[in-house]
């Protein structure tokens, strides 16, 4: 399963969460996230995506 969502999204949830002094952790993670799940082929080996925009 792929739950798929808009960065800015994410990102507001990850400050609303987290607060904004883990800015930089996002920063950091959101590459980190992004460069893996590109090198596995991640959001192609889902057999359901899901839309995550919705309210949480």
């Amino acid at each position: 399963m792929w739950v798929e969502a808009p960065e800015d999204l994410r990102h507001g949830r990850w400050l609303e969460r987290e607060g904004a002094d883990t800015e930089p952790q996002w920063r950091a993670w959101a590459a980190a996230e992004a460069q893996h799940f590109a090198a596995e082929g991640t959001r192609g080996a889902a057999h359901v995506v899901v839309d995550g925009a919705g309210p949480v």
